[in-house]
């Protein structure tokens, strides 16, 4: 089955956009982002992945997905390579090549801040970050909280996996290393196997994600933006989409 996924995806993104211009397929990048999208048994998966799967059979597509970073996704996606994107970033709400679709939600949450035993770092508010020039480490494509996503005077350093994230923890390449509330859990599980010694900072500052979809403008199937925006506000407003977010015990508003 795996084997065959990525088969699939590999003919699928190759082939010129033309050949695909009527075919019932909608092209998806998804990252490892637990629980709204994550690979699992060489699948994707996750409260996202389901909802624009849901979404898409509905319109009679089937979506082709592959695992990407958030930079290969930005750039295919001005060429048309990328149908639909799951939680676009900020750096790119102000751009032309894509159509949002209303989102679906938002969700609470708290960033935790950890560092290495024995530091002496100590972070009570925002201003401190800034003020002493701290190197973050942040998983690339994440929102954690405004104040920080917008910040331009804080050092960060970006990594495009959890296991990258925390072996640039352990090798001192970064004083904190920064983690969202679906992340914390798997973050403690690889510290804890690989022995690294490591202290929660007081500071954990809550903010809101919101979750939406966006529609490339290059994509051969731009033109269903209105009818996938439609399926999407359904399912928001049969209570769909909270009972997927459940599933992956996410509480979404």
């Amino acid at each position: 089955m795996k084997r065959l996924f990525f088969a699939l995806f590999t003919v699928v993104y190759c082939v010129p956009l033309i050949a695909y211009a009527n075919l019932k397929i909608l092209r998806s990048d998804f990252r490892d982002i637990p629980p709204l999208m994550y690979e699992h048994d060489g699948e994707p998966t996750g409260a996202l992945v389901d909802i624009l799967n849901v979404a898409a059979e509905q319109l009679g597509y089937q979506v082709i997905w592959r695992k990407s970073t958030m930079d290969r996704t930005l750039r295919d996606v001005k060429t048309g390579l990328v149908d639909i994107i799951l939680n676009v970033p900020d750096k790119l709400q102000t751009d032309e090549i894509v159509e949002f679709v209303k989102p679906i939600g938002t969700q609470q949450h708290k960033t935790y801040f950890l560092v290495k035993e024995p530091s002496r770092i100590e972070v009570g508010r925002f201003v401190t970050l800034e003020k002493f020039k701290f190197k973050l480490g942040l998983i690339q494509g994440n929102s954690y909280f405004k104040a920080l996503d917008q910040a331009k005077s804080i050092r960060k350093r970006y990594y495009r996996s959890l296991p990258a994230l925390v072996k640039a923890f352990d090798e001192r390449k970064i004083h904190i290393l920064t983690a969202s509330e679906s992340e914390i859990v798997e973050v403690e599980k690889l510290l804890k196997s690989k022995n690294i010694g490591f202290r929660y900072l007081n500071y954990r500052p809550k903010g809101f994600i919101l979750h939406n979809y966006a529609v490339a403008k290059g994509s051969p199937h731009a033109v269903l933006k209105e009818q996938f925006e439609e399926v999407i506000e359904n399912l928001v407003e049969s209570g769909k989409v909270k009972d997927y977010f459940s599933k992956y015990k996410v509480e979404i508003k």
